[in-house]
Order: structure tokens, then C-alpha cells, then sequence
């Protein structure tokens, strides 16, 4: 788990038009290479479920990977933007 007392946790996010998947950008992790942590939300449940944390496949100090986060209206892609890459 990333214990980045400032990572910018929220800074973006977007939900699913569904509202089943959640992404939420910490563009700021002890490194400053940025993480996407997703949520599931299964059907009849009120809760959020972790999934997963993605981050970059050539991540870099300081690259602010998850600085903006978009997901299509079916939740199948997600496009992550690091704007010091």
C-alpha cells in the first residue's frame, strides 16, 4: 500500500455510467510515478470492492502517472493521462 502522506488521492477520478466502476487517481505515491486504484461495485451491493491498483509500465520518478482519468460509458476502457511523462 502506498503511504505517501500528501499523494493527491481523489485528485481525479470517474465513475462508469452504470455506476459499477470506479477509478480514482493518487498521481503522487512515494515516488511520484502516480497509481490508478480501481473499484467494483457488484450488482445489489451498496459498497465499493478494491480490484486492483494499476500503475505504468515505464514509470519514472516524478511522472505523475493518473493525473486524469476517463472511463467509457460500458466500463471496458480506461484511459489514464500522466502529464509529466
Amino acid at each position: 500500500s502506498d503511504t505517501a502522506i500528501n499523494m493527491n488521492l481523489g485528485q481525479a477520478s470517474a465513475i462508469s455510467s452504470d455506476g459499477r466502476l470506479l477509478a480514482v487517481c493518487a498521481p503522487i505515491t512515494l515516488s511520484s510515478q502516480g497509481a490508478l486504484y480501481v473499484y467494483k461495485r457488484p450488482l445489489g451491493l451498496g459498497f465499493w470492492q478494491f480490484a486492483q491498483k494499476l500503475t505504468a509500465n515505464n514509470a519514472e520518478s516524478n511522472d505523475r502517472f493518473c493525473a486524469s482519468v476517463a472511463i467509457d460509458g460500458n466500463g471496458n476502457t480506461i484511459v489514464v493521462g500522466a502529464d509529466s511523462e
